[in-house]
């Protein structure tokens, strides 16, 4: 997986200096939740961004910084197919937030968005399924990505899934909950599994006065703890023995190539007797090689 590493784009930008440092301690929950989360012997934190275009994945990172300017919305290629890595310290933990390409965009590029995924799907510890709480209806296409995103990485990667509702904060409080309360049903029927759902917005605060920015930070904290390692390590081993299996694929491919080289350099060769060339077939010089 490491050579993959050099096909994520490294982003800077004037808003972020090289060592970003946000100190969250003085709220005690989100302390608390980042003081246990290093005790289980964690030392750093990957969380992967994921969502269609337009989805308000950058909002979503500035409100998470509390800096409404440290991620420009709109302000990146839609073209591009590249995974983009942002790192930052908070509270000394080094978080790596991996932005990924939006989905559903009108280049029809998601086969080629999800095998860049792909590839670095095991090394998450959490990822945030963004999805726009201010669409008056749910969208079809939303559900497709859903199950798109459920088959492709397999129903264990759901440990360490939250699904992170942006723009929730300008939807009042009983429309809000009624709409949390039908997309957890639906999900639950798509997937058949319950998946934390979390409000989100610019602000810190929902309208009924709910903190959705320290209750996102805590959970990512705690899904990303020791507990749910277990389920991380399979979807790792799994990765694995696909990539040891396309190796082995290949090398026989190689191999197959190589040996039916020899045998059309031994039959084209003018010096070779006729009756050597006629005894020459692929199985007898595979089994001499």
């Amino acid at each position: 997986m490491e050579r993959n590493e050099e096909k994520i784009k490294q982003v800077k930008n004037d808003n972020m200096p090289e060592k970003t440092e946000y100190n969250f301690a003085t709220n005690w929950f989100i302390k608390n939740a980042i003081d246990k989360w290093y005790c289980s012997g964690k030392r750093d934190l990957n969380v992967m961004v994921f969502g269609k275009t337009g989805i308000g994945k950058s909002t979503l990172l500035n409100s998470l910084f509390q800096q409404p300017d440290l991620f420009k919305t709109g302000d990146l290629d839609t073209t591009t197919i590249e995974i983009e890595k942002i790192t930052c310290l908070i509270n000394g933990v080094p978080i790596n937030f991996y932005d990924t390409p939006g989905l559903l965009d009108d280049k029809n590029n998601d086969k080629v968005y999800f095998e860049k995924i792909k590839q670095i799907i095991p090394k998450m510890d959490i990822v945030l399924f963004c999805w726009d709480a201010h669409d008056k209806r749910f969208r079809h296409e939303d559900f497709e990505l859903l199950e798109k995103y459920n088959s492709t990485f397999g129903g264990i990667i759901w440990n360490q899934t939250m699904i992170t509702c942006t723009f929730a904060n300008c939807i009042e409080e009983q429309k809000l909950a009624s709409k949390l309360k039908l997309l957890n049903e639906k999900i639950y029927e798509k997937i058949k599994r319950n998946v934390p759902i979390i409000p989100t917005g610019k602000d810190d605060h929902m309208l009924n006065g709910t903190n959705w920015f320290v209750e996102l930070w805590v959970k990512i904290f705690t899904m990303s703890d020791n507990e749910n390692q277990a389920a991380l390590i399979k979807l790792k081993f799994e990765s694995m023995q696909n990539e040891i299996n396309q190796l082995k694929e290949s090398y026989t491919n190689e191999q197959k190539q190589f040996k039916e080289s020899i045998i059309n350099k031994i039959k084209s060769n003018p010096k070779v007797p006729l009756e050597i060339k006629k005894a020459i077939n692929e199985e007898s010089c595979c089994n001499i090689l």
